[in-house]
C-alpha cells in the first residue's frame, strides 16, 4: 500500500513536470515567432507590448506597417496568445481568409473591425468564435446575407453595424436569432419599418438604436409595447446637419470613399 501511494506521487508529479515543461517550450516557442511582431501589434500611439506573448491580453494590429507575410504568420499563430480577450483592426485593407485563425483564441470576447474590406467569408470565420460578447463591425460593406450564420455566437451582448449601407431590413431575420443580445446599433443603415417588430423576439434587448434610419414613430411606439423589456431604449429620428454626429458622418463617408467603400 505505502509503495502504491508513492508511486502514485512520482507518476503525478512526473506528469506536472512534463506538462509545465511542456507549456513552457511553447510559450519560449511562440515568443520566439512574435518576437519581431511585437511592436506591431499595438498603434503607433500605444506602448509596444514587451512581455511573454501568452500574457498579452489585447491584439491591435498595425496592418499598414506589416507585409503580407507578417500578417500570416501572426495570424497563423494566434494560438500562442492564450490570454488574449481583445482583437482589433482598423482603417485597413486585408485578406479576409486570416480570420479563419481568430477562434484559436480561446479567451477572446471582443472583435472590432472598423472601415475595412471584411466581407461574408471574414464574417463566417467570426461566427466560429463561440466566446465572443462584443461585435463591432461598424463602417464596413457588409451586407444582409453576411450575417445568416451569426446564429452561431451564443453569447453575444453587444453588436455594432453602425455606417453601414448595404445593411437592410433584412437582415432582422438572421439577428433576432442571437438571443443573448443586449444592446444593437443600426445607425445610418438601410433599414426600415419592415420586420422592426420582430425584434421582440431578442427578449434581454435593452437598447436598439436606429438613428437617421429610415423608421417610424408608430412603429417604435408599437415595438417598445409588445417587447418583452418594457424599459426597453430605442434611439430614433433624423440627425441634425449641424450635431457633431452629422460631423462624423460626414468624415465616414470621406473615409470610406477612400477605401473604396460604396455609400
Amino acid at each position: 500500500m505505502k509503495w502504491s501511494i508513492v508511486f502514485i506521487f512520482i507518476f503525478f508529479s512526473t506528469l506536472s513536470y512534463t506538462k509545465n515543461k511542456n507549456n513552457s517550450l511553447l510559450n519560449n516557442k511562440c515568443d520566439k515567432k512574435y518576437r519581431k511582431y511585437y511592436n506591431n501589434l499595438y498603434f503607433q500611439d500605444m506602448v509596444p507590448f514587451s512581455g511573454p506573448i501568452g500574457e498579452l491580453e489585447s491584439i491591435i494590429l498595425n496592418m499598414r506597417k506589416l507585409t503580407d507575410n507578417d500578417k500570416y504568420i501572426i495570424f497563423k499563430n494566434l494560438y500562442c496568445a492564450t490570454s488574449v480577450t481583445t482583437f482589433s483592426i482598423s482603417g485597413t485593407i486585408f485578406n479576409n481568409e486570416l480570420l479563419k485563425y481568430l477562434p484559436d483564441l480561446k479567451k477572446l470576447k471582443r472583435i472590432n473591425i472598423i472601415l475595412s474590406n471584411i466581407n461574408k467569408i471574414g464574417l463566417s470565420y467570426i461566427s466560429n468564435v463561440e466566446t465572443l460578447e462584443e461585435l463591432d463591425l461598424s463602417i464596413n460593406n457588409l451586407n444582409d446575407e453576411a450575417f445568416k450564420n451569426i446564429y452561431n455566437l451564443k453569447k453575444l451582448r453587444y453588436l455594432d453595424l453602425k455606417f453601414s449601407p448595404l445593411i437592410t431590413s433584412n437582415v432582422i431575420k438572421y439577428l433576432i436569432r442571437l438571443h443573448k443580445l443586449e444592446e444593437l446599433i443600426l445607425a445610418f443603415t438601410g433599414v426600415t419599418d419592415q420586420d422592426l417588430l420582430k425584434f421582440k423576439y431578442n427578449k434581454n434587448l435593452k437598447k436598439l438604436v436606429l438613428l437617421n434610419c429610415n423608421v417610424s414613430k408608430e412603429i417604435i411606439s408599437r415595438l417598445k409595447q409588445i417587447h418583452p423589456n418594457k424599459k426597453l431604449i430605442v434611439s430614433f429620428g433624423k440627425v441634425s446637419k449641424k450635431s457633431s454626429t452629422y460631423q462624423v458622418y460626414k468624415n465616414v463617408i470621406k473615409n470610406m470613399k477612400k477605401f473604396g467603400l460604396k455609400y
